[in-house]
This record gives C-alpha cells, structure tokens and sequence, in this order.
C-alpha cells in the first residue's frame, strides 16, 4: 500500500449502546453511537490523563466517542459537567464499552466499600489510568 491509499482508508468502527436508565419522553431507552477513536485520539486522551485531567479520563473517552447517525463526532467537553451528575454505573458501562471498542481491556477487580464489604462489579481500568470519571 501507499501513502495516498492509508490516506483514502476510513477503519472507523461504529457500535450503538442502548441506555435503558435514560429515557426519552415518550419513556424509550435511548440509544448511544460510539465512534472508534484514532491513534492520534488515544495518544491524545492517554497524554492528557496527567493531573487533575485523569478525572475525567472515562468521561472525556465517552465525549470523543460520541457519534451521529452519519459518523461525525458530536461529542463537546461541554457534556463533562453533565456526564458527571449521571449514574455511576452507565459510565462505567459506556467507558467499558469504549474501551472495548479500541480493543482496550478492562480488569474488573474486588473493591473494598467503606464497610469493609466487596463492592461487587466495581471496574478498574488497567492502563492508562485508574480514574474513569
């Protein structure tokens, strides 16, 4: 292959997500678009996890990820704000979903609550970083 024929490619994969906890207003689950994001968009997203920004490293690869209909991203660091009053475990779902979707793994790990009980199901994402909201 040339370089013209990398430049022609579009590898972009597309998965859509239904969200049974969000709701229309007519009561229907809605339903997510999630782009595969490029190596420049994870290189990107890896390199500014540092500082306060690995935070919002779940939140911030769910916005980039966002897709229409027509594969054109529509994701904004608008949504962070609002992304963070969601449900803890919809994020959890949709970032794992992401990181399946670049073919990331997720180590799914017993996390001790205040009670000193296992959570069950808690989520820690091995690499790059431990924060996913």
């Amino acid at each position: 292959m040339s370089v013209e024929d990398f430049d022609d490619l579009d590898d972009t994969q597309f998965v859509e997500i239904t969200v049974p906890e969000w709701k229309d207003k007519a009561g229907n689950a809605r339903v997510l678009r999630l782009g595969s994001l490029t190596a420049d968009d994870m290189l990107s997203w890896v390199e500014a996890n540092d500082g306060p920004a690995k935070k919002t490293a779940g939140l911030r690869l769910i916005i980039n990820s966002l897709v229409d209909a027509s594969g054109t991203r529509i994701g904004s660091d608008k949504m962070i704000a609002t992304l963070r009053k969601r449900n803890a475990d919809v994020i959890r779902r949709l970032v794992e979903a992401v990181l399946k979707l670049n073919g990331m793994t997720v180590e799914t790990e017993k996390v001790k609550n205040v009670s000193s009980e296992a959570a069950t199901g808690a989520s820690h994402i091995a690499s790059p970083s431990s924060s996913v909201m």
